[in-house]
């Protein structure tokens, strides 16, 4: 439905995570981006970075509004279709 280039401003790249999977959230700028899906009526953040060092990308499951982002650049829209 959306996707997004953004900067985050903090490690946890715009989710609360829980503390022992992230016990710091440290102030940088990561770049990154956002999507968000929707299927069978509900809707899923996936956020990730760019930069070294790779983190895969993973569902938020709890989108932190207290963590602010910079949107660079929205990404047009697919035209393919994904079927699950």
């Amino acid at each position: 439905v959306v996707e997004e280039e953004v900067i985050w401003r903090t490690s946890a790249l715009g989710c609360i995570k829980p503390a022992e999977e992230f016990p710091e959230a440290a102030t940088v700028h990561v770049p990154g981006w956002r999507a968000l899906l929707e299927y069978d009526g509900n809707l899923y953040w996936y956020h990730a970075e760019t930069q070294p060092p790779w983190n895969d990308v993973f569902l938020c499951e709890v989108p932190n509004p207290d963590d602010p982002y910079q949107v660079v650049a929205a990404i047009a829209p697919s035209t393919s279709t994904v079927r699950l």
